[in-house]
């Protein structure tokens, strides 16, 4: 019977690396102006920062490999924590876009998996041995690896084959994002080793397509035809889109036709029929000991709404301080009961918008 190891990426928990520019945590600050006022199932929840030893922290911070902007008030026991992921992950930071009276969702929990990294999704897997998979650098089993949690992550696999041969290649997976760049590499391999690549996707939108063997530049073109010779060889295409957006994508094709290829790693990603997480907030608050987040709720009718926005200051880095007046209507999680209460509130909270 086939075993599957869960990733059960919790987000409190993983902070990963981002390619976005991230500002780090500023000192707090206990401005009166910053305050939260609301329920939390009935409970009556008054915060405000200079009292009871309330301040204001703000920063952004990596889930998953994805940019959280975040304001929280805390006094270290006692914590109310607002953010908003990154989306668009291709593309710059769009935060500071938005605008009084925008509506925001609450990030969602999924109820799909988003990746089965399973070698049966291979179309050669009679032919692999054993795939040990590798997420964001850490080891995570063999074989069969379920990634249930959105997020950018950097997948490696090493490959085993039947017949001994071992390749490595790694690549971005955006799971439970949108895919701004979505492409997948394919190939045709002719029994004297002429080999034509080209991409599938939404390629009408595409500006450039930059292929290399190894590490080396080949051509820009949407497709590309070459003789590999009799050996496994890795190569890469690089996908420019007319917005600005990149991605690369990495696969190894094998001209000893012995079967030691690996495909794109697309064919591990699960179809999604939820809203994805781009822009989306997340609530999580330390009321009276006990632990609530949004994460692990279906919040489907709950909402962010932006009611005002003005500066607050410029800080060290150079980088905006806005306050945000936020009407927020979310459901909570406890993690120690597991039950669900609705929070809303008005809340003024800072957060910064990097240059």
């Amino acid at each position: 019977m086939n075993k599957y190891i869960y990733i059960i990426l919790v987000f409190p928990l993983l902070l990963i690396a981002c390619k976005k520019k991230t500002i780090e945590s500023l000192p707090q600050s206990n401005d009166p102006v910053f305050y939260l006022s609301g329920t939390l199932g009935g409970g009556d929840v008054n915060l405000v920062a200079g009292e009871n030893g309330m301040s204001m922290n703000h920063g952004v911070e990596s889930r998953n490999g994805v940019s959280y902007t975040f304001g929280e008030l805390t006094n270290g026991n006692t914590y109310v924590k607002m953010g908003f992921f990154d989306g668009n992950l291709s593309t710059a930071n769009e935060l500071a876009n938005l605008q009084v009276g925008d509506s925001l969702l609450m990030a969602n929990k999924f109820s799909e998996n988003l990746a089965m990294l399973f070698k049966g999704n291979f179309s050669n897997d009679a032919n692999i041995s054993n795939v040990d998979w590798y997420i964001d650098g850490l080891y995570k089993g063999a074989n069969q690896v379920i990634i249930t949690q959105p997020g950018l992550y950097n997948v490696c696999g090493n490959f085993t084959f039947v017949n001994g041969v071992q390749k490595s290649i790694c690549n971005s997976m955006y799971l439970g994002f949108e895919q701004d760049v979505n492409f997948s590499i394919k190939h045709f391999l002719s029994e004297n080793g002429d080999v034509k690549l080209w991409v599938e996707g939404e390629t009408q939108y595409f500006d450039s397509v930059v292929w290399q063997i190894g590490n080396e530049f080949a051509t820009t073109a949407g497709t590309y035809s070459t003789n590999i010779g009799n050996v496994v060889q890795s190569l890469s295409a690089t996908v420019y889109r007319q917005n600005g957006a990149v991605r690369k994508k990495n696969v190894v094709i094998d001209g000893t036709f012995s079967g030691n290829y690996i495909e794109d790693f697309a064919v591990c990603e699960m179809p999604i029929t939820q809203r994805r997480w781009d822009y989306t907030a997340g609530l999580e608050t330390k009321i009276n000991g006990e632990i609530y987040s949004s994460f692990e709720v279906a919040n489907y009718k709950s909402h962010v709404i932006v009611k005002n926005i003005v500066l607050h200051e410029i800080n060290a880095n150079g980088d905006r301080v806005m306050r945000f007046t936020l009407d927020v209507d979310a459901m909570l999680k406890s993690a120690t009961s597991g039950i669900i209460k609705a929070m809303k509130f008005e809340a003024v909270f800072a957060y910064p918008i990097p240059n």
